[in-house]
């Protein structure tokens, strides 16, 4: 009876594991805009000098496991040397991995399982340097999607 019950209480947390992975939000179509100062979005190469914002647009695709609730998303941009744009009177840090991951901006998100568009900005707070960003996105411990973009 005892192996029975220690057998029945593994396949349990296997599906608990099971579950939790297959309700994890995605991100699709993650999208990278400059906006001006006057609110101008710029898209393809960005210019340094004229970039006041970042906006970065994602779909939150249905999944039928996930709960229809508030959902932090954490928003990472990283420079093309690696280092994470972090002013941490909006960012701070995630766990993900077992590892403490600084992010540049969350956001609570109202999750309504139904393809919803989402936008989320950053508001530059230094010059960025020429090369290649790439922006992670996670949420409920999970990496949810990637983007990227260029500036000249």
């Amino acid at each position: 009876l005892k192996t029975k019950v220690t057998e029945v209480s593994t396949q349990n947390e296997d599906l608990k594991k099971k579950v939790t992975v297959g309700s994890a939000l995605r991100a699709v179509n993650v999208q990278v805009v400059g906006l001006t100062s006057r609110g101008k979005e710029k898209e393809g190469e960005l210019k340094n000098r004229r970039v006041d914002q970042l906006k970065v647009s994602y779909i939150l695709p249905s999944n039928p496991l996930a709960s229809q609730d508030n959902k932090e998303v954490y928003m990472r941009i990283m420079d093309p040397d690696g280092a994470v744009l972090n002013d941490m009177a909006k960012g701070g840090t995630l766990k993900y991995a077992n590892q403490e991951l600084g992010y540049s901006v969350k956001q609570k998100v109202a999750y309504t399982n139904n393809d919803q568009q989402v936008d989320m900005y950053y508001k530059k707070e230094q010059s960025f340097k020429s090369g290649k960003y790439d922006v992670e996105l996670f949420s409920e411990g999970f990496k949810i999607g990637k983007g990227s973009f260029v500036v000249k």
